[in-house]
């Protein structure tokens, strides 16, 4: 528990900055759309996805490398400890990088007013799938399971989020263009 305490709240942190970021473009997404600025809104969400990327690419390779480190910093214990403590780290950060394209996804929908698709991807990562996926995996696999359940629900959440901006792209901007 105290490993995984350690992980939750590294990640959290880490995120907290991506999360930090959409919320700060979250205003400038909305008056420039509804002034209708549209490249700036596109320019807008492409900066925000690419700088939250580069900083979760950046703090996944951290993880990978220094994950023992990172856990020393909250007390050294026995080898078994780290050694399981070091795994829990890489495997459950393993798709950390995804984690903006869901967090700025969904609050570019919330900005623009479409609020179906902003909740469903603002619940997906940490609710519609990491939650299922903890149960499900922990159960066929037991805390391996677990661990993996992190990735699963940053990767598919993440996925799931530039699908659906993709495909609603034109759809929005096309249409608004137009009016």
């Amino acid at each position: 528990m105290a490993v995984f305490g350690i992980v939750m709240k590294v990640s959290s942190l880490v995120s907290g900055i991506t999360l930090g970021l959409a919320a700060g473009v979250q205003p400038i997404l909305g008056y420039n759309y509804g002034s209708g600025q549209y490249p700036r809104v596109k320019r807008t969400y492409k900066l925000a996805l690419g700088i939250g990327s580069a900083i979760m690419v950046a703090a996944f390779f951290i993880f990978q490398i220094f994950a023992e480190q990172i856990i020393n910093l909250f007390g050294k214990e026995s080898e078994l400890y780290i050694e399981f403590a070091v795994k829990c780290f890489r495997v459950y950060l393993l798709a950390c990088f995804l984690i903006p394209a869901g967090a700025v996804t969904g609050i570019f929908f919330q900005a623009i007013g479409k609020p179906v698709p902003a909740t469903l991807l603002s619940l997906s990562r940490q609710i519609i799938f990491l939650i299922p996926a903890m149960l499900i995996f922990g159960y066929f696999m037991g805390v391996e399971g677990v661990l993996w359940a992190g990735p699963f629900s940053d990767g598919l959440s993440g996925v799931i989020s530039l699908i659906t901006v993709w495909l609603s792209w034109k759809k929005i901007f096309g249409k608004e263009a137009k009016q």
